[in-house]
This record gives C-alpha cells, structure tokens and sequence, in this order.
C-alpha cells in the first residue's frame, strides 16, 4: 500500500441577520445547531463542544471505508468561532485533519461572516492504485475530496443560518 495525501481549502463570505451578540451566543450554544447544520449526516454529542460526525461509507473495487471525525468547536474570541477534527481512532486506513474558524464582523444590522476551512485526508491506498500514475491518482481524489468538502460545507453553512433565523426570530 501506498499513501496518498489530499488537501481541500474552502472559504468563502456571507451574512447573517442580527446582531453580533445575538449570533455569538447562539454559536456558542452547541446543541441547539450542530446536529442540525450536519444533516443529513450523523453528528453525535460527545461532550461540550465535541461532536462525532459520521459520513456515507464510500469506495470501490474492495476499498471501502465508512469515515468518522470527531469534531472540537471552540470560540477563540467574541468574534471568532474555530473549529478542528480528526478521526476517533486511528484505522490503518485514513488520518483527518481538519482545521476552520468563523470569522464574525458587525454590518448594518447584520453580520458579515467570512469562512476558511483546511482538510487534509491521508490514505493508505490498496496496491493496485500503485499501478497508475501517481499525479493521477492525487489529481483525482483531491478533485472529489474538493467536491465533497465544498458540497458538505456549503449545506452545513446554509442549515447553520437557517437555524439561527428560526431561533432568532422566534
């Protein structure tokens, strides 16, 4: 087996209604949003601030694998919120890293949200992608791991406003 490592950035800006105040209280306040804003996956409380996350079990031709990341939210001050993960235990099969803060600036009765998250995945490939190009193999998976990180984050934000709007203004 070989090891192949990938890498996606995602970021990006958007706003949300209300007061700086309002929001950090309301992210700070885990359990009303996180298993929300990671549906349709599975995100189980572990502890304050800590959540296991499980994603759809993926792959082919006799590599499968069912990830998990545990999760750890923190706010680094009254305008930052952070978070990291990795995997629960180590596999054999894959190491996660995953680092992201959220970036909260007051707007004319709004929030400005700016967003960064890095992910690193390391796999320890079966042998016979030892057979194909290597650039190939990394072009590729670090195309889909872009996709699905961008596709997972994009849904995650969205249910995360969402959440904040219904709890909000009710």
């Amino acid at each position: 087996m070989g090891e192949l490592v990938l890498r996606s950035q995602q970021g990006g800006q958007t706003q949300a209604q209300g007061p700086l105040p309002d929001l950090n209280a309301f992210l700070r306040d885990y359990p009303r949003w996180v298993t929300p804003a990671f549906a349709p996956l599975k995100a189980v409380a572990l502890g304050s601030g800590h959540y296991r996350v499980s994603l759809p079990t993926m792959g082919a031709l006799g590599f499968i694998v069912t990830p998990e990341l545990d999760i750890f939210l923190f706010q680094c001050d009254e305008g930052c919120h952070g978070i990291r993960g990795a995997q629960p235990t180590p596999n054999g099969v894959y190491t996660i890293d995953l680092a992201g803060e959220f970036l909260l600036t007051p707007a004319l009765g709004a929030v400005e949200i700016r967003w960064l998250v890095n992910l690193a995945v390391t796999l320890n490939t079966p042998a016979f992608l030892d057979f194909l190009p290597a650039p190939v193999v990394e072009r590729v998976g670090n195309q889909v791991l872009t996709t699905v990180s961008a596709a997972i984050g994009e849904r995650f934000l969205d249910q995360l406003l969402t959440q904040y709007h219904v709890h909000h203004h009710s």
